[in-house]
C-alpha cells in the first residue's frame, strides 16, 4: 500500500464531504493492488489515510469494531457526511442555485461561462440519471442560466441555426453552449477592437474626452 501522503495515498479531506466517494474509488484499487481482501484489513486500511480526527472518529464506530463487512463500514461512514451518499450527491436546489448565479453575474466571459457549462452538466446529469429531472427541464433550465443581455445576441443565433425548434421548446444544452461560446468570443473581439480604436484617438488628441454609459435593463425574455 502508498505511504501515507506520498503522491499516489488516497487522499480525502471531511472539509469536502462529497469527497468521501472518490476516496474510497481511490482506496479500493490500491486495496485489490495489495491483495487486501479481508474485511478486517479493509476497515485498517480506511482509516490510514484520512486525518487522525477522522481516524479516531472510524475506530469507535461499531461498523469498524464489530464483525460487520467493510461495505457495511463504507455505508455507515457515508451517512456522516452531507452530500456523500449517492443518492444526495446533489439536489435541485443546487442546479437552481447555479443557474441563479450565473444568471445574474454582471460579466459572463468565456472562462466563467466554461466553469457553469461544466458545473450545469455535472449536476444537471446526476438529476437525471435519478430520475429527479426531464430532459426538457434539463435543457430549459441551463438556458436560464444566461444572463438577459447575453440571450439577446444569443438567441436570434439559435433561431437561425435550429429553426426546426418549435415555440415552446427548449434548445439543446450543446446548442446554447455552441451559441454562446461564439457570442462571447464576439464580443471579446469588439472589446478589445473598441479598445485600440480608443487609444488612437486619445493620441490624435489633446482635448479631455468624457465617456457615459447607458445601462439598459431589460424584462426576462423567452428562453425556448
Amino acid at each position: 500500500m502508498p505511504a501515507r501522503k506520498s503522491r499516489t495515498a488516497p487522499v480525502f479531506d471531511p472539509e469536502k464531504p462529497r469527497e468521501i466517494r472518490r476516496y474510497w474509488e481511490d482506496l479500493e484499487p490500491a486495496l485489490a493492488q495489495a491483495g487486501i481482501t479481508g474485511n478486517q484489513e479493509k476497515k485498517h486500511w480506511s482509516k490510514f489515510y484520512v486525518p487522525s480526527a477522522e481516524a479516531d472518529m472510524f475506530d469507535s464506530m461499531p461498523e469498524f469494531t464489530g464483525n460487520g463487512t467493510y461495505e457495511d463500514f463504507k455505508t455507515a461512514v457515508g451517512k456522516l457526511y452531507p452530500g456523500a451518499e449517492e443518492d444526495r450527491a446533489y439536489t435541485l436546489a443546487d442546479l437552481e442555485s447555479l443557474v441563479l448565479k450565473t444568471r445574474i453575474k454582471k460579466e459572463l466571459t468565456l472562462d466563467n461561462f466554461a466553469v457553469f457549462h461544466r458545473k450545469y452538466l455535472t449536476i444537471s446529469g446526476f438529476l437525471v440519471r435519478k430520475g429527479r429531472l426531464s430532459t426538457m427541464q434539463q435543457n430549459r433550465e441551463f438556458s436560464r442560466g444566461i444572463p438577459d443581455r447575453i440571450w439577446l445576441s444569443l438567441n436570434p443565433r439559435l433561431q437561425i441555426k435550429k429553426p426546426d425548434v418549435e415555440p415552446g421548446e427548449a434548445y439543446e444544452i450543446a446548442d446554447v453552449h455552441q451559441a454562446g461560446k461564439f457570442v462571447l468570443a464576439s464580443a471579446t473581439d469588439t472589446f478589445q477592437n473598441v479598445g485600440h480604436k480608443s487609444r488612437r484617438c486619445c493620441q490624435r488628441s489633446s482635448r479631455n474626452s468624457v465617456s457615459s454609459l447607458t445601462h439598459i435593463e431589460m424584462e426576462d425574455c423567452d428562453r425556448s
